[in-house]
């Protein structure tokens, strides 16, 4: 069949981002002495809203990455979306922006170029739970300034930031999600994939398309159930009268989309748990044929 991008399912978006290099030592103590040269010191745990103190002296030409506390979850690789807290400031000055005052955490891609160059350098190869601060020279951050962040051309800007967690294209739903008693029955579709394996559908032959909206849950997953706000899936679409397809699983990367806001068909995944597998069905629009969803909820972030 022929891939499509099909309206648009996925959006991922943030203004700041990352980080880079690496760096053996960590400091964990608040309270420690800075000497010229040295990065900020920052108070507070992960999780909470840090504190940044800043040295006598001036910020380091170069980029600095330092893990305050390490976690022990999954490395973050390149083309993953990353979900984080971050705090972000001009050296020694007001942040400009700060994601632990908000009502749920960032998720943006990392490692692809989405975001600036020292947060795609610095967060990949870090590991979920990881506090980690990034002192960010001009070149890898803004180097024409951000005048609305109020960032001037040459600034050093420094985050601190949070790795809760991170989605990539082997992240997946529950293998042991329970499944529905009859839900497979009749279905206008032919499934292959296990759960929490990758899957396919093909429209059968003679399936009515439908007139309206549904979702049936095929098998539900034991996490949290899901509210409004961004969510990690992973679908595979196929289209009534069409050779239209797309398949995240192909692409090897999950979507993160927006549950709630009315701009996609994952709205009525709401309420679901975490770790379900469901077909959505969705009736033609004006320009658009309809379609079969085949979808699992990998996960949705939060702190």
């Amino acid at each position: 069949m022929r891939r499509s991008a099909l309206p648009a399912l996925v959006a991922s978006a943030l203004l700041l981002s990352a980080c880079g290099g690496s760096s053996e030592e960590s400091n964990t103590d608040a309270n420690a002495a800075t000497a010229p040269g040295d990065l900020p010191v920052v108070a507070g745990e992960f999780g909470e809203e840090p504190e940044i103190t800043y040295p006598e002296s001036g910020p380091p030409e170069g980029l600095e990455v330092e893990v305050l506390s390490e976690g022990d979850g999954a490395e973050v690789a390149a083309g993953d979306d990353l979900v984080a807290d971050y705090i972000g400031q001009i050296w020694d000055g007001e942040a400009f922006d700060n994601s632990f005052t908000r009502s749920e955490p960032a998720v943006f891609p990392i490692g692809v170029s989405a975001v600036i160059k020292g947060w795609d350098e610095g967060l990949v190869g870090q590991k979920v739970g990881s506090r980690v601060l990034l002192s960010i020279p001009s070149e890898l951050g803004y180097p024409e300034g951000q005048p609305s962040a109020g960032i001037e051309k040459g600034d050093t800007i420094v985050f601190v930031v949070d790795i809760i967690d991170t989605y990539g294209g082997t992240s997946a739903g529950d293998a042991d999600a329970e499944i529905v008693d009859g839900a497979l029955d009749d279905l206008p579709v032919d499934i292959t994939g296990d759960l929490g394996e990758p899957a396919e559908i093909t429209i059968k032959d003679g399936a009515s398309a439908p007139e309206e909206a549904t979702v049936s849950v095929l098998a539900r997953g034991k996490g949290e159930e899901t509210r409004e706000g961004s969510t990690a899936l992973h679908y595979v679409i196929d289209v009534w009268d069409s050779d239209e397809s797309a398949s995240t699983w192909e692409d090897e990367k999950v979507a993160v989309t927006t549950l709630g806001d009315g701009t996609t068909p994952f709205d009525v995944l709401i309420g679901e748990p975490v770790g379900s597998r469901a077909l959505i069905q969705v009736p033609a629009v004006p320009g658009g044929d309809a379609m079969a969803i085949l979808v699992d909820i990998v996960g949705q972030p939060t702190r």
